[in-house]
């Protein structure tokens, strides 16, 4: 059965992010009764914030300046990827505050979302190629993923931000 580039990058997202909250099952049905802790404070849930978010920042700002052209449209859209994903596993896991917790799962939908198309400009394979697909992609949910990022950090009260 064949699929199609957005199916297969969902799935592989999928799976990314329920792996990374621990969806799997287990025979042993002590350990599968979940624990629940307290959520964080707004002073934790910000170093927490900021920690989850460090890499993918240092990234993005690493390639500040630097305008995306089809010699190196594979290696930043392979690096978004990666920073990306690494991101939405550790907002994933996080213990939000309430008021916090429903902005961050909307950001890793946006994230999920815009996996998809960063996917395709790697799948599309040659530079040339990359660089089509680059052009004709929609930046909408990385658009909204950023909009989320600065609502938490307002929310967190985090420097930069205003309350």
């Amino acid at each position: 059965m064949w699929l199609s580039k957005p199916v297969i990058a969902v799935v592989a997202g999928a799976a990314v992010m329920f792996g990374a909250v621990g969806c799997g099952g287990s025979s042993d049905s002590a350990s599968t009764t979940p624990t629940r802790t307290a959520p964080w404070t707004k002073e934790q849930a910000g170093k927490e914030y900021l920690k989850a978010v460090a890499r993918s920042n240092r990234f993005i700002v690493a390639w500040k300046g630097h305008p995306i052209t089809q010699d190196n449209v594979l290696e930043y859209s392979r690096g978004v990827i990666r920073f990306e994903d690494g991101m939405a596993r550790a907002l994933a896991v996080g213990q939000w505050p309430t008021d916090v917790k429903p902005v961050v799962t909307r950001m890793i939908r946006n994230l999920s979302a815009a996996r998809v198309r960063w996917v395709d400009v790697v799948a599309a394979g040659s530079p040339e190629a990359a660089w089509a697909e680059w052009l004709a992609n929609d930046r909408g949910p990385d658009k909204r993923a950023n909009a989320d990022a600065m609502q938490i950090r307002v929310m967190l009260g985090l420097p930069g931000t205003k309350p």
